[in-house]
């Protein structure tokens, strides 16, 4: 595991610069300044990583994000975290004063709470993926139950979040898996673009999958647990401001959308007739 390491000058200057910030007084920088706290202690970070996060937070702390319903919005959401880059996915989105959804597996918290907590703190969403990552439309009901809620206690336990959907891992899920789902008053999240970097891991392959497939409302489907997806959002997230986009949640688009959130039923896209099935599954992670 690596350790946190000492910082440089350039890293006291930095978390100076930050702690200037706090003195506005604001409760967006406040908030902040907590998540960046967070990452600092956080274990498995290294000085790069929280240089790279604090930089963003310096810039971005004054910069509160706000959501217009009248402007073309996307949500990218990423699978399979947290993670060492699931810091630097941030960093990259509050820079580009956008948001994303985690989905995150519950046994993970465990290892990455710091990073978790960070993200939530930052005003992203964060929902279950599972406790371990199992195809739940193999499994019985009383398996699913289990996988749903542990990871959902783990979630309200870790974050103080209560959240509203899961997303399915490998997005299987059948009668029984949306029964459970109901029944635990929770929604299935689902996609309408697979940036496949699962399959690739290759920055132009993501972006381009991603860039060509885009539309007002569509939900992105990413993991944040590689390398080469962080080093794509690089590209993607500024490529997708600069196309109009908002980046904003998956609650915020289904809420720009005028889309009740109801447990049991599945999403997979805001304000558009998507052309993929919600029913459809993938063979990847």
């Amino acid at each position: 595991m690596r350790k946190f390491r000492p910082a440089s000058a350039l890293f006291v200057l930095l978390l100076f610069l930050l702690s200037g910030s706090c003195q506005r007084g604001t409760t967006l920088v406040q908030t902040e300044a907590a998540a960046v706290t967070t990452l600092v202690a956080a274990e498995n970070m290294d000085e790069y990583d929280v240089v790279w996060y604090t930089t963003s937070s310096v810039q971005a702390a004054s910069r509160p994000i706000f959501v217009d319903p009248n402007r073309p919005a996307v949500a990218l959401t990423f699978d399979d975290g947290p993670s060492k880059y699931t810091a630097r996915i941030c960093s990259i989105l509050r820079e580009y004063g956008g948001k994303a959804t985690f989905c995150v597996i519950g046994n993970r918290l465990q290892d990455y709470t710091s990073y978790a907590k960070a993200a939530y703190d930052l005003g992203f969403e964060i929902v279950g993926h599972s406790w371990d990552h199992k195809n739940l439309s193999t499994l019985a009901d009383y398996q699913i139950e289990e996988e749903l809620n542990r990871t959902q206690n783990e979630i309200r336990t870790v974050l103080g979040a209560n959240p509203k959907f899961f997303r399915p891992p490998y997005g299987a899920f059948n009668q029984s898996v949306k029964n459970v789902s109901e029944a635990s008053g929770l929604a299935i999240l689902m996609w309408s673009v697979d940036s496949r970097d699962w399959a690739s891991k290759d920055v132009d392959a993501i972006y381009s999958k991603i860039m060509n497939n885009v539309q007002d409302g569509s939900i992105i489907l990413c993991h944040d647990i590689y390398e080469s997806t962080a080093d794509a959002m690089a590209r993607v997230i500024p490529a997708l401001v600069e196309a109009g986009y908002q980046l904003v949640t998956v609650s915020e688009l289904l809420t720009i959308a005028d889309k009740s959130v109801v447990a049991g039923k599945n999403y997979n896209h805001g304000r558009y007739t998507a052309t993929t099935s919600a029913d459809e599954t993938y063979d990847g992670e």
